[in-house]
């Protein structure tokens, strides 16, 4: 997608920072055994082209219609409307009966078929998924060893012995490979990659739900976050519908995966005027504004499941699994080193800025401008990712050289405001926040209202609806409880349960003797 010759807006470019063009990924498959017949998998390749430009000088007026589709997939065009679909999302629209429409067949998914499908899963990611039922998913993360992230997962559980994973683009590649590696033939389950099968959209923005209800998609009274059903549309057709947790709890997501191409279904939802079709660039910046990290700029071997706020998809309590060690050891001794924050410039910043903290003294400025808080999308428990109230330095004085950390993902929303994403230090951005006077902010991320310096850009920490930074109920112990549990003292003696105890330990410790004897005395034989 390109300007118009006469545009001169470049306050949009770009959309999407550097960090998200990555370059093409290219995995090369060996042969494989399928009932018995051997196959070779050609080459999967995963191009992100254009991204950089993607949402460019969407909201001009000198911007007419003309549109691009997405590379590789029939679908949703990127198209004008796109700043009229940003205000539908982010709640300003007068009409709240509206939502935005994106085609996200670009997004990987894998099909695992067999009684052992969570089972699989539930050893090599972090949630719990074990107990899940049909029509139920959640989401999980694949971590390496070392607790390191590689993609955030949704699990969707179709059957018994079958689970769809919705995975971030191109990530179905490296995920088919890992669930490869750990498959035993007793396991009894074979994981499919169904990408190019399969289609999938998203309906986003307060009314998704309502727009699905009177497609026939969803046709009970309850349809919460974490649901889905198999249903019938588009002329007949199969398709999976998953209330999509997306952009956190609070936006309404409606996710549709389709056997095929889209064709008809684009049809039915074209002909639905509150539907609103945007591109990718949109989405993007709707998934920055929420801080939802993605492989390649969040997910990366530099953060764990924990720094990147993905405390709700990980359980430190169901058992072993991939990672669980390092992630427990993290978590009891509290060596989260750093946190994801949102942050809200006053220009626009890069993916590889440095954030210092902003130097004290001199004018301030709010941040944002008129209309800066119409686009945006609604927040969970946290205060709207609207211009916060707190301002931001602007004088010219040099920012100390202290580092608080570095901007992951970085980009320009429709109506103008200059957001990104960064993991910053723990206690160096909570000692900053200390000296300027906000909170500390542990619950949120970040210290919100800590004033920073990017790139040579005053910008302020803001709110995130997609992170979280508390365990599910029962998922794992409170630090402060492991800690109190390791350092408690014995109980005292008289008891019968000390003597008990006493008697175990007693009996464990002859036993141990006994052994150690019988091994002397097989080295004095011949």
């Amino acid at each position: 997608m390109s300007c118009s010759p006469g545009c001169t807006n470049r306050s949009l470019l770009p959309i999407i920072s550097s960090s998200l063009a990555r370059p093409s990924l290219v995995q090369h498959r060996r042969s494989r055994y399928y009932n018995g017949i051997p196959f070779k998998l050609l080459p999967l390749q995963y191009h992100e082209k254009g991204l950089r430009h993607v949402g460019a000088c969407l909201s001009s007026p000198d911007h007419q219609a003309s549109s691009s589709q997405l590379p590789g997939h029939e679908g949703l065009k990127v198209t004008s409307n796109d700043q009229q679909a940003w205000d539908a999302l982010s709640g300003c629209s007068e009409a709240d009966s509206q939502c935005v429409v994106v085609d996200r067949s670009q997004w990987g998914r894998l099909r695992l078929v067999g009684p052992g499908a969570l089972p699989l899963l539930q050893g090599q990611s972090t949630a719990d998924v074990i107990n899940l039922r049909p029509g139920q998913c959640c989401e999980t993360v694949f971590v390496t060893a070392t607790g390191r992230t590689v993609d955030l997962a949704l699990v969707v559980v179709e059957s018994e012995e079958s689970v769809l994973l919705l995975l971030s683009p191109g990530m179905q590649g490296p995920v088919y490979d890992r669930l490869d590696r750990h498959i035993f033939p007793s396991d009894k389950v074979s994981v499919e990659d169904v990408t190019s099968a399969t289609s999938m959209l998203s309906l986003l923005g307060p009314g998704a739900l309502g727009i699905a209800r009177s497609q026939g998609l969803v046709t009970g009274p309850d349809f919460e976050p974490g649901s889905s059903h198999a249903s019938r549309w588009a002329g007949d057709r199969s398709v999976r519908v998953v209330r999509d947790p997306l952009l956190g709890r609070a936006t309404p997501v409606v996710t549709l995966v389709c056997v095929g191409p889209l064709g008809d279904a684009m049809a039915l939802l074209s002909g639905d005027q509150r539907c609103l079709p945007a591109g990718e660039g949109l989405l993007r910046a709707a998934l920055l504004v929420a801080g939802r990290p993605l492989p390649g700029a969040e997910l990366t071997p530099e953060a764990n499941a924990l720094e990147a706020g993905l405390y709700h998809a990980v359980s430190l309590g169901k058992g072993c699994y991939m990672g669980q060690e390092t992630l427990s050891k993290v978590h009891s001794k509290g060596l989260v080193k750093q946190r994801l924050v949102g942050l809200e410039a006053r220009g626009p910043v890069r993916a590889g800025d440095a954030v210092v903290v902003a130097a004290a003294g001199g004018e301030t400025a709010s941040l944002g401008g008129a209309g800066a808080s119409a686009d945006a999308v609604s927040q969970s428990t946290a205060a709207p990712m609207t211009s916060p109230a707190a301002s931001i330095t602007s004088s010219d004085t040099p920012a100390p050289p202290a580092r608080l950390g570095t901007v992951t993902s970085a980009g320009t929303t429709p109506a103008g405001r200059h957001l990104a994403l960064a993991f910053l230090r723990t206690r160096a951005a909570q000692a900053a926040a200390l000296e300027q006077g906000v909170g500390a902010g542990t619950d949120a991320g970040g210290p919100l209202g800590l004033r920073v310096v990017v790139g040579g850009v005053p910008a302020i920490v803001a709110p995130l609806a997609f992170p979280t930074w508390g365990f599910a109920p029962g998922a794992a112990p409170a630090p402060a409880q492991a800690q109190a549990a390791a350092a408690a003292p014995a109980p005292a003696g008289g008891g019968a349960e000390a003597e008990r105890r006493a008697a175990k330990r007693a009996a464990a410790q002859a036993a141990i003797e006994a052994w150690q004897a019988q091994q002397r005395a097989a080295g004095q034989g011949p």
